[in-house]
């Protein structure tokens, strides 16, 4: 559930719930009065003074195929990083692992359009065949065992953030048209690397 405070840091109402997604909710940010939340089948939109579902948001896999809305505890049902960057007026979203370990970029209207029942939104960056990837390459290595956070800059490059086998953090960096740019240096020193923020 998400709990709303009043300008004094007090829960206000105590009950019920302002909003009670019902799926397992990772991340969320909001627009003008609506909140936008993760939710399994894409993202979910509430009134933030009501808490009523606004609507839900279709995105694909990497093979066309809508996501389901499972209300589950397994990490291939969660869709986790979720993110708006008002400059460059795009969403940003990650889906931890296959099928849904791909990142999705959309712009706002893209977002209205799909809450209020529009076409399925396909990834901009897919899950690639290979751990090997290369300036240019627009895929996620096949190595990643969780794919977190998402965000992006102002110029509309693209942070993800996650880990490999072995819990080996990384933040890879892509431009705006999903091309792949950089990568930290890995390293055990810095594990479970779940979120990032610009």
């Amino acid at each position: 559930p998400i709990r709303k405070f009043n300008c004094d840091g007090q829960i206000a109402p105590l009950s019920p719930t302002t909003i009670n997604n019902q799926f397992t909710l990772t991340n969320m940010f909001s627009i003008g009065n609506t909140i936008y939340t993760t939710r399994s089948g894409g993202p979910a939109a509430y009134n933030s003074c009501t808490g009523a579902l606004i609507g839900t948001m279709c995105l694909n896999d990497q093979n066309g195929n809508p996501l389901p809305n499972i209300n589950g505890i397994v990490r291939s049902q969660w869709n986790w990083g979720l993110s708006y960057n008002a400059v460059t007026q795009k969403v940003y979203a990650t889906g931890v692992t296959s099928p849904r370990q791909s990142v999705w970029v959309f712009t706002e209207n893209q977002l209205d359009a799909g809450i209020a029942g529009g076409a399925c939104i396909s990834p901009l960056i897919p899950l690639g065949t290979t751990s090997v990837i290369n300036i240019g390459d627009n895929f996620l290595p096949n190595n990643i065992e969780d794919l977190r956070g998402v965000v992006s800059d102002n110029a509309g490059n693209i942070y993800v953030t996650g880990w490999y086998a072995g819990n080996v953090g990384f933040i890879l960096k892509y431009n705006a048209a999903g091309q792949f740019q950089a990568a930290t240096t890995t390293s055990s020193s810095y594990q479970l690397t779940c979120g990032i923020i610009w």
